[in-house]
């Protein structure tokens, strides 16, 4: 009986690996599929940026919307490094400072914010915040925070600034 199970146990176990393998390749495939298109689309932000007679409005929305592909072509990276089998002995978490993430998150949404009438401030420190996690991890964390904070502010509520 003692048999049975283990081989029952190793064929769920192989089982699950070939699932996992399936999605990384799906996961990867999906990835490709989408950097070139975000690719494309950075190339003509950039140049449409870099025409002299674009007025600073929209040139400002462009670099706001390149900032967006960029970030969204990060998010294609991740999913692709996730896709593929971690090797032993890989770097560590990369650190980063936290505040300068902070506002580069605060730059990208601040124009959101004032879209929907609500002040965007920051508050930080001068020496900086270092933290163990990647930026990216960071910038995911504070993009998340600031759009839900945004998504839950009345329009025209009095500001709030974070951190406290």
């Amino acid at each position: 009986m003692r048999l049975i199970d283990e081989k029952v146990r190793l064929e769920r176990e192989l089982a699950e690996r070939e699932r996992l393998a399936l999605l990384g390749q799906m996961a990867a495939s999906i990835s490709h599929n989408l950097k070139n298109p975000l690719g494309s689309i950075k190339t003509i932000l950039q140049v449409q940026m870099e025409n002299p007679q674009l007025p600073e409005t929209l040139r400002g929305r462009d670099a706001n919307r390149a900032d967006e592909v960029g970030r969204l072509s990060a998010k294609l990276n991740q999913l692709l490094q996730f896709s593929r089998p971690a090797v032993l002995g890989g770097n560590a978490a990369a650190a980063c400072d936290a505040s300068a993430v902070i506002e580069e998150v605060a730059g990208v949404l601040r124009h959101e914010a004032e879209r929907r009438g609500v002040a965007l401030e920051l508050r930080l420190g001068v020496n900086g915040a270092r933290t163990a996690a990647p930026a990216d991890v960071m910038s995911d964390i504070v993009s998340n925070l600031v759009v839900n904070a945004l998504e839950a502010t009345p329009r025209g509520a009095a500001s709030t600034s974070w951190p406290r």
